[in-house]
This record gives C-alpha cells, structure tokens and sequence, in this order.
C-alpha cells in the first residue's frame, strides 16, 4: 500500500472555512535510513510468519494423519522442523545413530499422503521448510547441495518403503529430486501468499 506524503492538508470544517494540518517530515537524513531499513524489517517478518505458517500445517498434517501415535512420537523425539542449513546439518548427525535413525524412520513413516509424491513431501516438509531446501538437489547439480549420498536421504527412502515397501528405490529418488526441484517455486509462492495477506491486515488495520 503507498502512501504520498504531503506539506499540509487542506480540511474543510463545518463552517466552509480551511484549517491547515502540518505534516510532520523526518530530516532529510533519517528518512533516508527508514525507508532503506523498511524492506530488510518486512523480509524478515515475512520469513518468520512463514515458518510459523509451515510449521503449524506440519502439525496439522501431523494430527490429522495419526493423532495418538504421531503425538507421541514428537514427544519422544524431541525433533523441530529445520528452519537453517545448520539445524538440517545437526540432524544429519544425530541420524548417524541407528536408533535414532529407526525411530525417525517410523516417525515419518506415518505422514502418509493422497499420493507417492504427497507423502514425500509431507515427510521433506516435516524435515525443513522449503527454503531450506531450496539449497539442495539430488544430485547436487547447478551449484546446489547434494542430498544423495546423505544419512538423511537414506532416512527418507526407507521411510517412504516402510510406507508403500512395492515403491521401489529408483523410483522414491526420482520423487525426492523432484520435491527438491520444485522447492524454491513453493517458498516464493508461500512468500507471495504472506505479503498479500500481511498487505490485507494492514489494510484492515488503517479501516479500524
């Protein structure tokens, strides 16, 4: 929403005279530095009401898909959703213990989805957001990360196997290359999403 700043308004009062309202300016160097720090502010709240906004449909997803059984094992495994390449990277060590491996592997095993291609991106997507993977491919092509080759796809492979065991490798690979491909199309399209919502609440906000 922009907003013109005018020297003085001009209001009408009851009796057709004019008043004149200043408008307070900032100095010429401070309105400089807001109007450059105001972009940096909105894409910071814009990411942190994207997680957020992942995060409760993690949950939602999480509950609707076994409620008893999902909720317990979050409880046990104490595992957030990563929201940095170095929570991802943390993850991937702790995936080294074996029973930690198990645990996480039943743990996304119950995701479930409509389809192949749902259910594993519902599991990815209880991993890490989408910006975060938006740093990966899986084969690690255009200067991206390589996710092949990592315990944490191993992880998600045998997970998806213990969901649907007929699926096959190949084809649980061509899945994951391709949730990964389109990554960064999802963060930008939920980044869209919040700023026309976050442009609705202030719109509504300056009615009230």
């Amino acid at each position: 929403m922009e907003t013109s700043l005018e020297s003085e308004d001009d209001v009408e009062d009851k009796r057709g005279s004019k008043l004149t309202a200043p408008t307070n300016k900032p100095d010429a160097g401070q309105g400089g530095n807001v109007i450059r720090r105001k972009p940096e502010k909105l894409e910071v709240l814009l990411r942190k009401v994207m997680e957020i906004q992942e995060e409760m449909q993690n949950q939602h997803i999480c509950q609707r898909t076994c409620p008893e059984r999902t909720g317990v094992a979050r409880l046990e495994l104490g595992v957030e959703v990563a929201k940095t390449q170095a929570e991802l990277e943390d993850l991937e060590q702790r995936l080294k213990d074996t029973e930690f491996r198990k645990k996480i592997v039943s743990h996304l095993s119950l995701k479930s989805g409509t389809s192949d291609g749902d259910c594993i991106r519902r599991m990815m997507r209880a991993i890490a957001t989408n910006h975060v993977w938006s740093a990966y491919s899986l084969r690690g092509k255009k200067g991206k990360r390589a996710l092949f080759g990592t315990v944490l796809c191993t992880t998600i492979i045998q997970a998806v196997l213990k969901w649907k065991p007929g699926l096959g490798e190949k084809a649980v690979e061509g899945l994951i290359a391709e949730t990964l491909k389109h990554a960064p199309s999802a963060h930008l399209k939920a980044q869209a999403k919040c700023r026309r919502q976050l442009g609705e609440d202030q719109q509504q906000a300056a009615v009230e």
